[in-house]
């Protein structure tokens, strides 16, 4: 594994302080398969516990961990909380708990496609999508293990999955899979262990103790107090796992092990190697967290939304969000403070204060509202938007360590009707930060450059590593008031309401020929008629049919414009004589007509969802006559016989007639509410010729009155 250069004579000595063989007793038998019911129980309990954050959430972590064989040690070795048998053998420091508990109630995730280019840092040969596909396989082949605390851990595991999104197990895309803190703390705990049991596998003689390390005091940072050694068995600030009896993640083990070594290299040289993999592993996740102690504060002026009735513009009322990102360091979180003495002992002043605000912070905004809780396209589509020319995807904050965001509601995609109903949706805003992109972030990494050798394992950290920080995110509710269309002055439960547009148009063009098949001219003809219908009530509503009154304005136009003008050579009939003669003529017909439409409308809804509407068939009632002029001309030159000449022009008044085509069309309905909407619209172009092309788009609306 030359390629890592994960070799320092601290390497084996950090990974040594974190091993707990001694205070995790061995050899309790593992239960038949048959009994795994209550572990499933277990962990589906507790992680749910967990992810709904609150009260009890503390001590579900508590349980979780022990019952996944995890411990929890204090600083000077003594458990505080024993694991379940068999163990893992793996253990947190006494206030990792707690902070990764407080970075999974934060909320920020990354992906798995992002945890597994993570850990392509540490083996720069690997593939990131062989990590991820890896990883996943380890995960489900525990979910099934006979081993209670290695089931109960991959389950627990695979639970704490943000609600409505694809689990780690699932088949997702890895770029859509969130990892949340519990989970990346848990994985990397696990992967360290792993990698530490893999390292004594290849060569049993590694020193896995910390008093056979031979440089396990020298990495103590001068004047530090116990909580931020970083070796020995007092317990150091990397001191988030240790190996035991089960080690996790074989196949992806295997695979960056294999990808990273090198030809003849001794299992020696890659036991070492490993151990630095997991050194960097442990160091990562103490890194992590210490971005739990940053907080975003997210608040909005006016938490109350009003959506507007229009269905030309967004507005009625412009909300702000305002997020303050800020650090406090404490309350009990001292992890940044043990970094800041362990970059003072090599020379580095790193001396930021124990709290104040984040300049130059990524913040990613999100604001939605779901349309409504039915179908899969009501539940994904957004009422609520920022304002044009607003930040979304890269807002920053500013000195102050704030950003704003301005949203309002979206303008109606239907008619509401004269009096809508309000009906309350609920919603929410939530800004997303990364620290990498403030000063704060980079003061930090260019201090891990500059001491990179002088503290131990965080301070060998790949800046690369080093950037990738945790996300933090926040989330306020927002109260959205929304509406639906009601009907006045109903007899009746039901009312419909909505309109109906029908559209046809045809068009046809041809090239004139003289005598001698050369383009002489072009016959072009267009017709457009256009019908609008609007529901103003039910005449007859049956148990499956419903027959609906109309009222609408039909419109009709059409243009026909000819033009002839040739100059050809004429053979006469003498048969020698050959003279040239010149035909022009020209036709100019146009009219148009408008008129009121009263009409009935009727839709045939079905019990699984389905309907159709029409408006019967050979339906004269949309036949309607106009007013026009046509004109003509013709101018003839015939050289051969003179008395053929002629120069006419002649025009009238017209009274054109058009008939607007019935339609029938189908579709599935949505109802939500209390309101029942049949929409859709549809092109399409007959066969025959002239060819016509046709639309009807419609949205009809039932609405039960309350």
């Amino acid at each position: 594994m030359r390629s890592r250069s994960l070799r320092p004579p601290f390497a084996a000595a950090l990974v040594t302080s974190i091993l707990l063989a001694a205070c995790t007793p061995t050899g309790a038998p593992s239960p038949a398969p048959a009994d795994m019911t209550d572990v499933d129980t277990r962990a589906a309990r507790l992680s749910g516990v967990v992810r709904a954050g609150g009260a009890d959430a503390t001590a579900a972590f508590g349980e979780a961990l022990a019952a996944a064989g995890i411990g929890v040690r204090a600083l000077d070795g003594q458990v505080l909380r024993a694991a379940q048998q068999p163990s893992l053998g793996l253990a947190f420091a006494e206030h990792d708990p707690a902070v990764i508990l407080r970075a999974q109630q934060q909320g920020g995730t990354v992906t798995l496609a992002e945890l597994a280019d993570t850990l392509r840092v540490l083996a720069p040969n690997a593939d990131q999508g062989e990590i991820a596909r890896l990883l996943r396989e380890d995960l489900r082949r525990d979910l099934s293990s006979d081993v209670p605390t290695v089931r109960f851990w991959a389950r627990f595991v695979t639970s704490l999955t943000p609600d409505g999104q694809p689990a780690l197990t699932s088949d997702a895309a890895p770029a859509d899979v969130p990892v949340s803190a519990a989970q990346h703390a848990l994985i990397l705990l696990r992967l360290a262990g792993g990698a530490a049991a893999r390292a004594r596998t290849l060569d049993p003689t590694v020193p896995l103790t910390s008093a056979s390390s031979s440089s396990g005091g020298t990495m103590r940072a001068l004047a530090a107090p116990a909580n931020c050694t970083f070796g020995g068995t007092e317990g150091t600030i990397m001191d988030a796992a240790a190996l035991g009896l089960t080690s996790g993640f074989g196949q992806l083990l295997g695979y960056l092990d294999g990808i990273s070594s090198t030809p003849g290299e001794s299992a020696a040289s890659r036991a070492s190697d490993l151990l630095g993999l997991a050194n960097l592993v442990t160091s990562y996740a103490k890194f992590v967290l210490t971005f739990a102690g940053f907080q975003m504060d997210l608040t909005v002026d006016q938490p109350d939304v009003t959506r507007t009735k229009s269905t030309v513009s967004n507005g009625d009322g412009v909300h702000t969000a305002t997020v303050k990102v800020h650090y406090d360091l404490s309350a009990g979180l001292q992890y940044l403070n043990c970094f800041r003495l362990a970059f003072n002992h090599v020379g580095v002043d790193f001396s930021t204060p124990n709290a104040g605000v984040v300049e130059g912070a990524d913040v990613r905004w999100r604001v939605f509202a779901a349309d409504g809780d039915g179908s899969y396209a009501q539940k994904h589509t957004n009422i609520l938007a920022a304002l044009a020319g607003e930040e979304v995807m890269h807002d920053r904050t500013g000195a102050d360590g704030t950003a704003q965001l301005r949203f309002e509601g979206v303008r109606q995609d239907r008619d509401l009707g004269p009096a809508p109903t309000p009906v309350d949706k609920s919603g929410e805003v939530t800004a997303i930060s990364t620290i990498k992109s403030a000063s704060f972030a980079a003061d930090l990494v260019d201090a891990l450059g500059t001491a990179a050798g002088g503290v131990g394992g965080l301070l060998t950290m790949p800046q690369e590593l080093a950037y990738r920080m945790w996300p933090i995110s926040s989330t306020m509710p927002l109260r959205v008031r929304d509406w639906k269309p009601s009907c006045e002055g109903v007899t009746g439960n039901t009312c419909w309401l909505g309109t109906i547009t029908v559209t046809q148009a045809m068009s046809e063009s041809k090239t004139l020929l003289d005598p001698n098949d050369a383009p002489a001219g072009t016959d072009e003809y267009r017709e457009q008629l256009r019908g609008e219908y609007v529901v103003t009530g039910v005449e007859d509503a049956g148990a499956i049919v419903t027959n609906l009154k109309v009222q609408g304005r039909l419109g009709a136009s059409h243009e026909r414009k000819l033009r002839y003008d040739a100059t050809y050579d004429v053979t006469c009939a003498d048969g020698e004589t050959v003279k040239t003669e010149t035909h022009r003529y020209g036709i100019t017909d146009k009219g148009s007509a408008t008129r009121d439409l009263q009409d009935n409308v009727y839709v045939n809804l079905h019990e699984n969802g389905s309907y159709e509407i029409n408006n019967g068939s050979w339906n004269t009632s949309t036949r309607l006559r106009g007013t026009g002029e046509y004109s003509d001309y013709n101018h003839y030159r015939g050289a051969c016989n003179p008395f053929q000449d002629n120069d006419r022009e002649s025009s009238k008044a017209t009274t054109p007639t058009y008939d607007l085509d019935d339609f029938t069309e189908q579709g599935v309905a949505q109802e939500q509410d209390g309101v029942l909407t049949i929409q859709g619209s549809r092109t399409f172009t007959n066969d025959v010729e002239p060819p016509t092309t046709y639309t009807v788009t419609w949205n009809l609306t039932r609405v039960t009155v309350e």
